[in-house]
Formats: structure tokens, C-alpha cells, sequence
């Protein structure tokens, strides 16, 4: 059972460090301003073409979403465990002091 969950647990952690696109939804949801995007801000802040953003965003579970008429709003789930630790990580990677809170 720990065998089963520990491979589990490294599976996700491979899977959510395993990309530019994720690194980079990361940045946009987990830094600073952990604002509400729609789809096509997401794809300006970030670079990638809208198919890739709008396929990254389907898969992480960390990401929420709102439906809002014909748009979808993304934003970082507060209320996954691992949004604090996240938010930090991308605070020190681009070097901004911890002291800056969301």
C-alpha cells in the first residue's frame, strides 16, 4: 500500500514539473497575482498557441475553471494542498522575496 502510494505521488510530481507550458502556467497562476485569466490572456502572457494553452489547462487538476457565457476563466485552486508550496516555489525560482503574499 505505502509502495503503491508513493509511486502515485511521484507519478504526479512528474507530471506537473514535466513541461515548458507547465512551468509556465505555474508562473502565471502561482507567482505574484494569482488572478481569474480567460483562455486568450492565458495565451498572451504565455506565448504558446491557444490549442496548447487550452489542452494544458484541461489536464491539471490545480487549475480551476469558470464558465462565464461563452468564456472560461482559469485560476489556481486555493484549496489544493500543494498551492502554497507552489506559490512559494515560483516566488523563489524568479527570485522574488517571500515576503510578497498573495
Amino acid at each position: 500500500m505505502l509502495l503503491a502510494y508513493k509511486r502515485d505521488g511521484m507519478n504526479f510530481l512528474s507530471e506537473i514539473l514535466s513541461s515548458r507550458v507547465r512551468a509556465e502556467f505555474f508562473r502565471i497562476f502561482f507567482g505574484i497575482y494569482s488572478n481569474e485569466y480567460h483562455l486568450r490572456e492565458i495565451e498572451r502572457k504565455s506565448g504558446f498557441a491557444i490549442g496548447t494553452v487550452r489542452q494544458e489547462a484541461k489536464k491539471l487538476e490545480l487549475i480551476t475553471k469558470r464558465a462565464d457565457g461563452n468564456r472560461t476563466y482559469y485560476k489556481a485552486n486555493r484549496n489544493h494542498p500543494l498551492f502554497l508550496t507552489l506559490h512559494n516555489l515560483v516566488l523563489q525560482n524568479y527570485k522574488i522575496p517571500l515576503s510578497v503574499t498573495i
